[in-house]
């Protein structure tokens, strides 16, 4: 998801992000007619150790914070396989959070509002 809306406190994943949906756009439509389907797969939060939360989450600690839309890592695999099995130009998981790619997009100032409900606390910048 950070590939597709701008999160404070992240810049530099998110500018990484950015390129992907870029890179993913331009390959799809240079392999198109080849038979060679791309797929942007835009999951949201998931249980593993690329922070401090999500790895607290993973490892089962009973003081975990709680993370929104935090999606099991056996979700995110199956997702994965029906994306193989079933190819799409674009998939959101959770599904609910396509929403606010949409909001982003369409009006900027409502998504300035709700990114903040979405973030683990550790993404957010304080002052």
């Amino acid at each position: 998801m950070a590939r597709l809306i701008a999160t404070p406190g992240s810049t530099i994943y998110n500018a990484s992000k950015f390129r992907v949906n870029g890179f993913s756009g331009s390959l799809r439509r240079e392999l198109r007619g080849y038979g060679i389907f791309v797929s942007a797969f835009c999951p949201g939060y998931t249980p593993t150790e690329v922070s401090p939360e999500l790895k607290a989450i993973a490892e089962g600690w009973h003081d975990a914070p709680h993370v929104p839309g935090l999606m099991p890592f056996t979700y995110v695999v199956d997702q994965i396989a029906c994306l193989i099995r079933h190819p799409h130009r674009r998939v959101f998981i959770p599904p609910s959070w396509k929403l606010l790619v949409i909001i982003a997009f369409l009006f900027s100032g409502i998504a300035n509002a709700l990114v903040p409900l979405f973030q683990t606390k550790e993404t957010i910048v304080t002052k």
